[in-house]
């Protein structure tokens, strides 16, 4: 959107100088910061920053900002482009030039290439926010009705995904990995080497890394609203008595599996599984919800491939002479 910004207002050349441009966005508490980065005239790069439950008004946001930000004089430039004058800006412009160890100025500027600048900063600040809270909105929808066209018990904000990966029986590898509001969370993601001795068993794969991910889970009180397993009835059987014998009950659980049970894209029918119910649920090819289930899965396929390829690699490299 930046680059696209550059172009509608041809203002990408040179301007012979650096400055960084501040824009800001605010709702009420929430507030997204956007510093673009000039040098030598030309856009060289941007950041983006989110703040939640701001007190402060934009000023005394932007002067904390100012001065945490640029400690240290990193990347300090002798100019930087705000979008309003602040209390002690003459104080602040000094520590500031303390850090670069050389003149910085704040600057409003009120026309010509700067004050586009500095607009373009404020509009994809705005755009930038608005289009997270439309993702945001769309990603409550799609959970929502997960929610309600499985049967689920919970609201599924946070759902993690286990998936197997061996060939013939050598180098296993199992990834879990984690979605918060609809969204990957690497942080929260896993990859597990097993210490079971059945490795090609699905079914004893499936089991040891269920029993160590939600044992330490319900000790640290941090369980997820859905645990989804990639395979079918006999998968979610094993995950449920895993919970149970764990006796957790607050996490629902479901298994998705491709009717010919491979991970190939394209449009063979995926069956929903559910632990009290027979037959499985199966949603339109065309349903957000079973796109979301997909990328889910797809998502834990990949990095459970991409460890099990780099388990066989080193396995391979041991074994030369």
């Amino acid at each position: 959107y930046i680059e696209q910004t550059m172009e509608s207002q041809h203002v990408d050349r040179p301007l012979g100088c650096d400055v960084d441009a501040i824009g800001i966005y605010r709702e009420e508490q929430e507030v997204l910061l956007i510093q673009l980065l000039f040098r030598r005239g030309r856009l060289v790069g941007s950041r983006r920053f989110d703040f939640s439950g701001i007190g402060e008004d934009d000023r005394e946001l932007l002067a904390s900002f100012l001065l945490q930000y640029y400690e240290g004089g990193k990347e300090v430039p002798p100019e930087i482009l705000i979008p309003s004058l602040l209390e002690g800006q003459v104080s602040i412009e000094e520590i500031l030039s303390g850090y670069r160890e050389r003149k910085v100025r704040l600057h409003v500027p009120c026309r010509g290439e700067k004050k586009a600048l500095l607009e373009m900063a404020k509009v994809n600040a705005e755009a930038l926010f608005k289009t997270q809270k439309n993702e945001e909105r769309l990603s409550e929808k799609n959970l929502l009705e997960m929610q309600e066209v499985l049967g689920l018990s919970r609201y599924p904000y946070r759902i993690e995904c286990v998936d197997h990966s061996h060939f013939s029986g050598s180098e296993p590898a199992v990834s879990l990995v984690a979605f918060t509001g609809g969204c990957k969370d690497g942080r929260r993601s896993r990859s597990y080497s097993l210490k079971t001795d059945r490795k090609a068993d699905d079914h004893a794969a499936l089991r040891e890394v269920l029993w160590r991910r939600y044992k330490r889970a319900k000790e640290a009180n941090d369980l997820p609203d859905l645990l989804m397993v990639d395979g079918g009835k006999g998968h979610v059987q094993t995950a449920l008595r895993v919970l149970e014998e764990l006796n957790v009950v607050c996490v629902d659980l479901i298994g998705i599996a491709k009717d010919r049970g491979n991970h190939g894209k394209g449009m063979t029918q995926e069956r929903i599984f559910l632990a009290e119910r027979e037959e499985p649920i199966i949603l339109s090819i065309r349903s957000p919800v079973l796109w979301l289930l997909q990328k889910i899965r797809d998502e834990a396929h990949r990095i459970a491939i991409g460890l099990h390829r780099k388990q066989r690699s080193k396995a391979m490299n041991v074994e030369l002479p």
